[in-house]
């Protein structure tokens, strides 16, 4: 099987390499580039340019203005609703011309790429939709007070962009972002800059207003600088557990809001009971779409011993048909992994369950026709004792390990077995079992009976190491606004300090309302002592009579 290389690849998308700062396109001020190389051959599509501190400045100064002096956060909501629609309705016509540059930049299949452009632009709808339902709480009624509270956007976001799914998460973070009046700069990884590149001009062709939405590449150091900035409000990070560590510690020191959806190692349970086939597309398209690249990849799959070996010989079977190759091959179910790095990565933790003992069902290598890029089989293993690094770590590749249990209880065990927290998935027809299984499971996303589903509205985030806050749904908007709280007065009578001799001959005591003359309100503690019922004329409520005997009476029981 051959791959088309650069030279030969017809309907070649144009490229868009500069930083979009304040009004428009610029070069980086250092002048530096970084390559982008195409993962099916590893060459080089094009040299982005790299952001210098300085041009974070500039990019934070722009959006600091634009957020405190300009139009975007005092527009009617209607207004912003418009222009985010707006926003997606250009993203869904470029999508084919955008997906072909994503599918060049990171290797997913063209099929996966297109797709990923149309979900940003439906994530764009989602908070567009939520947008008019960002509302505060009216406090309950008070005779001297009235106590309101509202939302309010938070202010200049930083949105640092993982390399798999990069679309997803623009469209996610811009989203929320924009829709709650907030201004975002995005940071795409280097591994991936082009689409988000692409994503921040039509954005800005859609109408927002200059400094609202701009877009910053290069690697850790501006990842940094963003974190770091004094006047960046918020950091949204998609990325490690490694990566989600360093960005706490660099916003620490201006104790800025900080939303982390981090990594995962999804446990896939089919009990004896599931539907089989159903269970069998389950577990290949939880591991193998993205080539294993998924935070949410359900890469420890558990089946329960009655079925274990049918399963594992059917799962084998299927896997070893799924054609790897050329991303751009209409034929093509999964491409090559991002990058040389994370192919040695996937595969020395392969070859260390191996070593260990584990067998290797199929794959465990490059397709023995593909010489050129990034490819990995897909992979199935067995027999992997539980703390090894197929086990326990996310390595990011089309590896899954196939684990036997017994009971519900031996399943929680393995599936919780790990420092992440972030998805799981249970296959059954019993819904007693699956209620049970849910609740046992420590991840902030369980399906069942399908996988990888994401709706409107359904909040998302991880528990453990996986995250810190909720993405999607009205949840995930809320995470990109503060709480104002406001007490009114009504009456005049509330100040409780007085600011004078002639004020301070005012009866003493708490303001009316909190404990007014002649004591508290009638039927907290009223005229008389406490009203009948809580501790009535002889003390305790009729019937009581006095404390159990272990509490005052003749000692422990």
């Amino acid at each position: 099987m051959s791959v088309t290389r650069l030279a030969e690849l017809g309907n070649r998308p144009a490229v868009e390499t500069r930083l979009w700062i304040g009004h428009g396109f610029t070069e980086g001020s250092s002048g530096e580039t970084f390559p982008t190389l195409y993962p099916a051959t590893n060459e080089t599509i094009a040299h982005v340019h790299q952001a210098s501190r300085e041009d974070v400045d500039r990019a934070v100064a722009q959006a600091r203005q634009a957020f405190d002096r300009g139009p975007w956060r005092q527009l009617p909501v209607e207004a912003r609703v418009g222009i985010l629609n707006r926003f997606a309705g250009l993203l869904m016509a470029a999508a084919e011309e955008i997906g072909r540059l994503h599918c060049l930049d990171t290797g997913k299949t063209l099929r996966e790429s297109t797709s990923e452009v149309r979900a940003a632009a439906f994530r764009l709808l989602d908070f567009a939709s939520l947008a008019t339902m960002l509302r505060g709480e009216t406090m309950p009624d008070h005779p001297d007070l009235e106590r309101w509270s509202r939302r309010e956007p938070i202010g200049v976001v930083a949105g640092l962009l993982p390399f798999n799914v990069p679309m997803i998460f623009a469209g996610g973070k811009a989203g929320a972002a924009l829709a709650a009046g907030n201004c975002i700069i995005l940071k795409p990884s280097p591994l991936a800059s082009l689409a988000a590149i692409k994503f921040v001009e039509l954005g800005n062709q859609a109408g927002l207003p200059p400094g609202v939405l701009q877009v910053v590449c290069g690697g850790n150091e501006v990842a940094a600088a963003l974190a770091s900035h004094p006047d960046v409000d918020l950091v949204s990070l998609t990325g490690s557990v490694a990566a989600g560590t360093a960005i706490l510690q660099l916003a620490a020191p201006t104790i800025k809001k900080v939303i982390l959806e981090l990594g995962g190692k999804g446990a896939n349970i089919v009990f004896a009971d599931a539907d089989f086939d159903l269970a069998l597309r389950g577990a290949l398209a939880a591991i193998f779409p993205d080539a294993g690249q998924r935070c949410f990849a359900g890469s420890r799959l558990l089946v329960q011993r009655p079925i274990f070996e049918p399963f594992l010989t059917q799962l084998t079977a299927r896997a070893e048909r799924i054609r790897v190759g050329d991303p751009f091959d209409p034929r093509t179910r999964m491409g090559p992994l991002i990058s040389e790095a994370a192919w040695q990565r996937v595969h020395r933790a392969v070859n260390e369950a191996r070593e260990a003992g584990a067998r290797v069902v199929t794959g465990g290598d490059r397709p023995s026709d593909l010489e050129l890029g990034n490819f990995y089989l897909p992979t199935i293993l067995t027999d992997v004792p539980s703390h090894l690094t197929v086990m326990q770590e996310e390595i990011f590749g089309p590896v899954v390990c196939v684990v036997p249990f017994e009971s519900e209880e031996e399943a929680l065990a393995i599936a919780n077995d790990t420092k992440y927290g972030l998805a799981s998935g249970i296959w059954t027809r019993d819904f007693n079992r699956a209620a049970r299984m849910i609740r046992g499971l420590r991840t902030g996303w369980v399906w069942v009976n399908t996988w990888a589903v994401q709706t409107t509205g359904t909040p998302l985030g991880g528990v453990k190491q996986s995250g810190l806050l909720q993405e999607n749904g009205l949840r995930g908007l809320e995470e990109y606004t503060e709480v104002k709280s406001v007490i009114a007065d009504l009456t005049g009578k509330t100040i409780p300090w007085p600011a004078s001799d002639e004020e301070s001959e005012a009866p003493a005591g708490p303001p009316p309302g909190f404990a007014g003359a002649g004591g508290p309100p009638p039927g907290v503690m009223g005229a008389g002592g406490p009203p009948p019922g809580v501790s009535g004329p002889g003390g305790r409520p009729p019937g009581m009579g006095g404390p159990p005997p272990w509490v005052s009476g003749g000692g422990r029981p």
